[in-house]
């Protein structure tokens, strides 16, 4: 696969040229200058109107609502089932997959307070706290909400990129925070191709999107192929989708 080349720009900062001595005055302003927090660029006129471009192709929505099928790949086989899933920036997720008579055997719900997890053919149902950051199981693999909530379809707000350090390529941007990082590849319509989440403890998740007649396949690693035959996006999804099952 090609890698992508980012770019930042040029930087507005210049090393200061070597010194003999140096003042107390002149220590105390280093320290105060290396103390002050350093904020990114803003983009220039060229990225600004790429990111306008990527915005319009990958419209964002608050709320998203789909469903179709999910093939699912372990060392063990693979299995097909039907598949919902609804999510809602910036904590909430609901996934349930059912068998052909059309009972659920996989449920995870989260919200901001809580993750319910459920695999009621194989026994297993729990109810702990939400931890940010935290990785929860999301059927063969393990992921943290809020990558697959951001990422489950290809959307795109500039807003999101606040406080991250943007690099630009032609066919994709790079945005790093302190704890994580978002690569995005695009094709020749600016739609999203690939997202690739990284976190600072070393969790990595790849979706891969494809775009057919009606419908939208999203493959998860190389674990999960979801293939969404509808997808409605909502200014706020009810409530009560994300309230976990009574135990």
């Amino acid at each position: 696969m090609r890698r992508r080349r980012f770019s930042r720009g040029s930087s507005p900062f210049r090393s200061a040229p070597g010194l003999v001595a140096a003042s107390a005055l002149l220590a105390a302003l280093l320290a105060s200058c290396a103390a002050a927090p350093v904020k990114p660029a803003p983009p220039t006129e060229q990225q600004a109107r790429m990111l306008e471009l990527v915005s319009s192709a990958n419209p964002a929505s608050k709320a998203a609502r789909m469903s179709g099928r999910v093939e699912i790949s372990s060392a063990k086989g693979s299995v097909r089932s039907a598949a919902t899933v609804a999510v809602e920036g910036p904590n909430k997720m609901r996934a349930v997959f059912r068998d052909p008579f059309g009972m659920a055997w996989f449920v995870l719900v989260v919200n901001e307070k809580t993750v319910f997890y459920a695999e009621p053919d194989a026994g297993k149902k729990a109810l702990s706290a939400r931890r940010r950051g935290v990785p929860v199981n999301f059927g063969v693999m393990s992921a943290v909400p809020e990558d697959i909530i951001n990422n489950i379809r290809p959307s795109f707000d500039p807003r999101e990129l606040d406080g991250a350090d943007v690099s630009f390529a032609e066919d994709g941007l790079l945005a790093r925070w302190p704890d994580r990082s978002l690569e995005l590849a695009l094709d020749q319509q600016y739609r999203i191709t690939s997202a690739v989440t990284r976190r600072a403890n070393g969790g990595e998740i790849r979706f891969e999107y494809s775009y057919g007649e009606g419908t939208l396949g999203v493959r998860i690693n190389s674990e999960m192929l979801f293939e969404f035959s509808r997808v409605e996006t909502l200014s706020e999804a009810p409530p009560a989708l994300f309230e976990p099952p009574a135990l």
